[in-house]
């Protein structure tokens, strides 16, 4: 093991909060796990330090990737353990700081672009899918709606394998209210509707300032969000009565690639 300072106590303690979001908030920060998602991470966000374990052999990767993030520490068996949230880490975890959000008012300054707005999509797996995919399709922006799963939950960040840091990211406690002020903006509001009754996606030409909503995985778009006049209801359509409906960052990744124009 080559030779770093080990983690200390008061150290292990406040990020082992950081499995809480209420922590994370506070705190400014989040962790991400594993080779691939610090690796990806590394280039594009500010990582606070790195904790490698200190059973690790000295030709194990994580060392020289280590060395790129700034400050290393090491920690024993059940210290890593303790801040890790799964069995493969693979020996190394990054404390990453969490990137401001990004204002409402600049997202309707925008002259063209394609946003993702989750409207209380709660599966970690769907959600960090979603962000990636979204970032693969060029949006300019991840909107969560109340009731969505915090997108530095543990889970979700290694759903997005590294993207995090890729979209700018705002979270908004009243989506309808956030969603009319930017379609007020010039923003066309498209909501996939898993009950089959909007357009055919296929039917419906891009806006230059396009936002795609995807609903909850069980309940689909919400009451509040189906009342406006102004959005438009788009379905994918499938084989009926083969299955009841898409899976959400299924569903989601279509209308992506739909409305980005390719």
């Amino acid at each position: 093991m080559k030779s770093y300072p080990r983690l200390s106590k008061a150290s292990l303690a406040r990020y082992r909060k950081l499995h809480q979001r209420k922590f994370r908030e506070s705190m400014g920060l989040y962790i991400a796990e594993g080779l691939r998602t610090v690796e990806q991470l590394a280039g594009k966000a500010t990582v606070e330090c790195v904790i490698l374990h200190d059973g690790l052999p000295d030709a194990h990767p994580a060392f020289a990737l280590a060395k790129r993030c700034g400050e290393v520490y090491v920690a024993d068996e059940q210290e890593f353990n303790a801040l890790c949230d799964t069995e493969q880490a693979q020996g190394i975890i990054a404390v990453v700081r969490i990137p401001d959000a990004i204002q409402l008012t600049d997202l309707a300054r925008r002259e063209r672009g394609l946003l993702l707005a989750l409207d209380a999509v709660q599966d970690p797996g769907n959600s960090g899918t979603l962000y990636r995919t979204a970032a693969w399709f060029g949006a300019c922006g991840f909107i969560m709606g109340s009731g969505t799963v915090d997108l530095f939950n543990g889970k979700v960040v290694r759903s997005t394998a590294g993207a995090l840091g890729s979209l700018p990211w705002l979270l908004s406690a009243n989506l309808p209210e956030s969603l009319r002020f930017l379609h007020e903006s010039g923003w066309e509001i498209y909501l996939l509707d898993g009950a089959g009754t909007g357009e055919d996606i296929r039917h419906v030409l891009p806006a230059d300032k396009s936002i795609v909503v995807v609903g909850n995985e069980a309940n689909g778009i919400s009451d509040a969000l189906l009342a406006w006049p102004g959005f438009r209801r788009v379905r994918i359509p499938g084989q009926p009565g083969q299955v009841e409906s898409l899976n959400a960052a299924v569903s989601g990744a279509i209308a992506l690639y739909h409305f980005s124009g390719r």
